[in-house]
C-alpha cells in the first residue's frame, strides 16, 4: 500500500477474515486515517468487525445514549404519578 492509496472497503463489509488488517481510510469529513480492523464482541452472538476508530465512535455513542436513557428514567421516576 502506497502512502496515497486508500483501502477499499469490502463489498460485503469487514469480517473476521480482515481482523488485524492495517487500513488507510477516508473518514466522512475527509480526514485520512491509518487504522486496524478489529472485532467488537456483541453479547454472546458474535462480533462486529471494522476500523478501531469507527467502532470506538459507536461505543462512545452507545454509552452516551445509555446515560441519556438512564437520566430520562430518573426524571420519570422523580415526577411519579404526575407523569402519568
Amino acid at each position: 500500500m502506497s502512502d496515497q492509496e486508500l483501502t477499499e472497503i469490502p463489498e460485503g463489509g469487514w469480517t473476521e477474515e480482515h481482523e488485524g488488517l492495517k487500513v488507510r481510510l477516508m473518514m466522512p469529513l475527509g480526514t485520512i486515517i491509518e487504522d486496524q480492523i478489529i472485532g467488537l464482541p456483541i453479547g454472546g452472538s458474535g462480533a462486529i468487525f471494522g476500523p478501531s476508530q469507527e467502532l470506538g465512535m459507536i461505543l462512545a455513542r452507545a454509552d452516551y445514549a445509555a446515560q441519556a436513557i438512564a437520566a430520562y428514567h430518573e426524571w420519570q421516576n422523580a415526577l411519579g404519578e404526575d407523569y402519568e
